[in-house]
């Protein structure tokens, strides 16, 4: 009988689903307060005298949840060796893992199915675009992004030519090397869980005995099936889109014409789950690699919010094995920076609302097992078609124990005949498979149907042929509807549904299979059904991107506008009949973007010329124009107001609704607003003047400049109420070249006026402020401006400190190396200082509220403005040396001593493996305060102070200075060394920016790393023993 397994987390390890691949974005999870799980890739060779590791517990101390991908190598060595180097690699893994520190999670091999990751597959030799490039990491980027990678999505036959190329990797062969590997790697830590590699999905270059045309899924469960459920103590996945559409996250499409069915979408993950045997589905799995095959979208368009509430959906599935990690792919840059999230605004800004919504997996959810049994369902599959057995309830959910009345859907009677559109489920120790049918007010309905009882008396029975949808009853009466008929071709008029079903009311959210665009060709299979008073139709659409999906559109809309227009014969998509001609004066309904192109799909950041304000004028110039499904117009702004913009509008939104018409929109409040179009306006504080009304966007490209101080602007449109202050569309009514059109606040938040019907009186320019001296700074005081000097947005607050606060405590956000005026605090909340400010530089609308000068992790956020632009720090020793232990790491250890008396909150700064009498360099001019020695921590050490705050060198064994010298930028200090308590040869770097605090929990120092440059950072890591920084005292006092 089946059973129930939990599976409780591994200790340290997250509950939060959320990863990112690559070390980098960290901010992100600290400020939604969530612990996520970051995914690193090593490339790590089979050389024997190779001792190397990696220290992780910068990422694990911090309660990150860290996996870690083991490959050989990059093409054409292979993710995994060849057959006879087997014992090499593993021999390899364990000393890796031995070495290394801050990691239990290891995945063996990565893709290991694609050609492109077999050993000896040299790409150079089969890619003739290849056969120059030097770099493997570009060569690895390329074959990421060819199409062969999913080659069942657009078969082409070259799979089939691919069983020569490179030594395969049959299911036999990965387990042989991965029962190495991970006997290596429990040698070296019993703890750790040894995860098997990503399979990749659609892709069928290996083939076997067996597996014959090269499925995926078959191939991935013959690996497990050969493991066993003691084999392996993890499961990864790779999981993709092939378009930037959130729709593709969540449709069940499938792949045309192929047997046994397989999603074509992301779904497909859910397929590698139905894929992994029952009794190994206690085992956790990780989504290791999540993205979609394009580059990140330029617009924030929901992607990454689908993605993990996709998964969360999964994981709250009844008996569902539970998915622990889904980590998007990749915040590093990498060759050719196509799949750099980090350098995506839009899609920053989509992980940040994701991980707003803390979504965790539920260790004590039990999957459903069967060790003892073969898998009863194996006969049937989405796509069967069944009949009753007998008359059987059709529930709403899988599951009788303890389930409601209401749970009961419809009562089917012997010998119906049902769909099968997923599943299965093991729910009560039932197998059960959720169904589409047709009930006795000829409506269609789902849900889910049990196999068998739990005597194991079966309920359905497969039938051949397909279904009769048509359920044995009387129809309804359906209106005349004589121009359509199976068998009749259509092109779609209006973006419409597609529906597993028929109707729109209750269903559930996979219901629907996406949305329709305008043109998409299609023919009707089945139909008319009548239900919630409207026609429907069974087809079967071609989508624009490939691939065609069958199921329900309605015929018309609830307005009785025809969503279907009868073709005569197939053929490529078609304008519908035009609704504007050249010449013609259309008006916008709403919001609308200008372009310079007609299309959404593929443009470039900087297409957008304008956003539209509702009840403004366009002249039609030209078009129609099909793109991306829909029908663009080019079109010309009023002559009257200067300068005139040109560009292409689509007349409908893709959801159906309309931003041009032949009329002027009846506006609410039209007639009551303080401003019309026409009127003449005084922009009376230096405001920014952007694209598109609000705050939101990237402020690079969305800026157009600065409308300066009392400057007479024409009001073009309409305004629009964003986060409760009004936006208006305004022209810059001046003499110069330079006018432009864009939308400006009309007041700041607080309810001052940023506009006017006269201007304001001109006043006095400011008197400059006195720098302070360095021992005045140490504090900002009011009216001290400051700066932002992280590279991400500070969040403004309505009252000080970040612990437990909701998200409307976040008032603003201050860009960075935006600058603020300090007219409040400092308050210590959360164990950091904050500040009241406002921001004048840019000038804003953001609102006046609270700062951090730091933050928790020691990453400095606020200076002086007129010290910002002078902290560049360069490097501290000639040359390139491996960092052997980061900032923030090791917290237990460090916490053990004290900084003003305060426990240290983890490594207060920088470690680099430097060989003893590697010279030293001074990171900046300055002044030489301290050469000391620290007893039982430091060693000899230089304390430098600069205009900006102060350095340190520690561990060092000659000194080249002495107290009270100027020195310049790059002047030798002396010579590295292992003095003090080092654990090994080492430099130990710190910074302090002013003005700083020591007792903070980091001596006053912050994490130096923002202000050098990356190259210092690329070489490995290497790991090394902390070093204690001293026992503060009296007389022995830290620098």
């Amino acid at each position: 009988m089946p059973h129930a397994i939990t599976m409780p987390p591994v200790p340290n390890e997250p509950l939060n689903i959320y990863g990112l691949h690559d070390a980098g974005g960290e901010h992100l999870f600290e400020e939604a307060d969530v612990h996520g799980w970051v995914v690193f890739n090593e490339f790590i060779g089979m050389d024997a005298a190779d001792r190397s590791g990696v220290d992780y517990s910068a990422w694990s101390e911090r309660g990150y949840g860290v996996i870690v991908k083991l490959q050989l190598g990059f093409n054409p060595e292979g993710t995994l060796p060849a057959v006879d180097n087997h014992l090499k690699f593993a021999r390899r893994c364990g000393r890796f893992v031995k070495v290394s520190r801050g990691c239990r999670h290891w995945v063996i091999g990565n893709e290991f199915n694609n050609w492109a990751a077999r050993p000896g597959a040299d790409a150079r030799v089969r890619i003739s675009l290849l056969k120059d490039v030097k770099d493997p990491a570009q060569v690895q980027a390329v074959l990421r992004a060819l199409p062969e990678r999913f080659d069942a999505l657009h078969p082409d036959g070259t799979a089939t030519n691919l069983a020569t190329v490179g030594e395969a990797v049959h299911p036999d062969r990965y387990v042989a090397c991965f029962r190495q590997c991970r006997e290596a790697i429990r040698q070296a830590d019993p703890d750790a869980l040894v995860i098997t590699g990503a399979v990749t999905p659609w892709n069928t270059h290996t083939r076997y005995a067996g597996n014959e045309n090269g499925d995926w899924i078959t191939y991935f469960s013959d690996i497990l099936n050969r493991l066993g459920p003691q084999g392996c103590d993890g499961i990864a996945l790779h999981a993709f889109t092939v378009t930037d559409d959130p729709a593709d996250v969540t449709a069940d499409a499938w792949i045309p014409d192929r047997s046994p069915r397989r999603r074509s979408g992301f779904r497909a993950y859910r397929d590698f789950m139905r894929g992994i045997p029952y009794h190994m589905r206690q085992l956790p799995a990780y989504i290791v690699e999540a993205d979609q095959f394009q580059s990140w979208s330029p617009r924030q368009n929901g992607w990454v919010q689908a993605v993990f509430r996709e998964i969360n959906g999964w994981n709250e599935g009844p008996g569902h094995q539970q998915i622990r990690c889904a980590a998007l792919f990749r915040w590093a840059a990498s060759p050719g920076g196509r799949w750099q999230l980090s350098a995506s605004e839009a899609a920053l800004a989509d992980t940040a609302a994701a991980l707003n919504q803390h979504y965790a997996w539920d260790p004590q959810k039990a999957p459903l097992l069967n060790p003892e049994q073969p898998d009863a369902s194996a006969s049937l599959s989405p796509g069967s078609v069944v009949r009753t057995i007998g008359d059987i309830n059709l529930r709403a959910v899988p599951g009788f124990v303890g389930s409601p009345p209401d749970a009961i859907v419809t009562k089917l009677p012997s010998g119906q005949q049902c769909l099968i559109v997923d599943g299965p489920e093991q729910v009560d120790r039932l197998i059960w498979w959720r169904v589409t049918v047709t009930v006795s007010d000829h409506t269609r309905v789902d849900g889910w149907l049990a196999q068998a009882g739990v005597d194991a008396q079966p309920f359905i029975a497969r039938v051949s042929g397909a279904p009769d949808l048509a359920a044995p009853f009387d129809p309804v009466p359906i209106p005349d509807t004589d121009t359509m008929a199976p068998g009749t071709y259509f092109l779609v008029q209006r973006p419409t549904e597609l529906r597993r079903t028929p109707g729109t009311r209750a269903k559930e959210a996979d219901d629907l299979l996406g949305t329709v665009p305008v043109g998409t060709p299609g023919i009707v299979q089945e139909g008319p059904l009548y239900v919630e008073d409207s026609i429907w139709w069974r087809v079967r659409a071609a989508w624009p991107e490939g691939g065609d999906s069958t199921g329900w559109l309605r015929e018309e809309t609830d307005r009785n506008q025809r969503n279907l227009q009868v073709i005569a014969v197939p053929g490529t998509p078609a304008l519908p009949e035009p609704r504007f001609a050249v010449g013609d004066t259309v008006w916008v309904w709403r919001n609308a973007l200008l372009r310079r192109l007609p299309g959404i799909s593929s443009q470039a950041v900087d297409d957008i010329v304008m956003q539209l304000a509702p009840g403004m004028s366009l002249t039609v110039e030209g078009g129609p124009r099909m793109e991306d499904r829909l029908v663009w117009w080019q079109v010309a702004t009023p002559a009257a107001v200067e300068p005139v913009l040109r560009g292409w509008v689509s007349d409908m939104t893709s959801t159906g609704y309309d931003l041009l018409q032949d009329s002027a929109p009846d506006l609410p409040g039209r007639d009551r607003q303080a401003l019309q179009p026409g009127d003449n306006i005084w922009v009376i504080a230096a405001s920014p003047m952007r694209r598109t009304p609000g705050l939101d966007g990237d402020a690079g490209y969305d800026v157009l400049g600065e409308v300066p101080r009392n400057t007479l602007c024409t009001v073009l449109g309409h305004p629009q109420g964003l986060g409760g202050v009004p936006w208006w569309l305004l022209a810059v009514a001046t003499d110069e070249q330079d006018r432009m059109w864009g939308w400006v606040a009309q007041t700041a938040p607080d309810g001052t006026p940023q506009m006017g019907t006269n201007p304001l009186p001109a006043v006095s320019p400011p008197v400059p402020r006195r720098a302070p001296s360095a021992r005045e700074r140490r504090t900002f005081a009011n009216g001290d401006r400051v700066m932002n000097i992280q590279s991400d947005v500070l969040r403004i607050r309505r009252t000080p400190g970040h612990v437990g606060k909701p998200d409307s405590d976040i008032i603003g956000r201050a860009p960075s190396r935006s600058t603020l005026l300090v007219h409040g605090g400092p308050e210590i909340r959360d164990n950091l200082r904050w500040w009241r400010t406002d921001m004048v530089i840019p000038p804003s609308n953001q609102p006046s509220g609270w700062v951090a000068e730091g933050s928790q992790s020691g990453l400095r956020l606020l200076a002086y403005d007129f010290l910002a632009d002078h902290i560049d720090i360069a490097t501290p020793f000639p040359g390139r040396f491996p960092m052997s232990q980061g900032w923030g790491t090791n917290p237990q250890f460090y916490s053990r001593f004290t900084y003003g008396g305060v426990p240290m909150r983890g490594h207060n700064g920088l470690d680099f493996a430097l060989p003893v009498g590697t010279p030293l360099l001074a990171t900046d001019a300055g002044r030489i305060t301290r050469t000391d020695f620290g007893v039982g921590g430091f060693g000899k050490f230089v304390l430098m102070e600069h205009d900006w705050g102060e350095s340190v060198y520690a561990h060092m064994s000659e000194f080249s200075v002495s107290v009270g010298q100027t020195v310049g930028r790059g002047a030798t200090l002396g010579l590295s060394g292992n003095t003090g308590a080092s654990t090994g040869p080492h430099l130990h770097f710190g910074i302090r920016i002013l003005p700083y605090r020591r007792p903070d929990g980091w001596g006053g120092f912050c994490n130096p790393a923002q202000f050098m440059s990356q190259d210092i950072f690329r070489n490995r890591p290497v790991a090394m023993e902390p070093s204690p920084p001293g026992v503060e005292s009296d007389s022995n006092v830290l620098p």
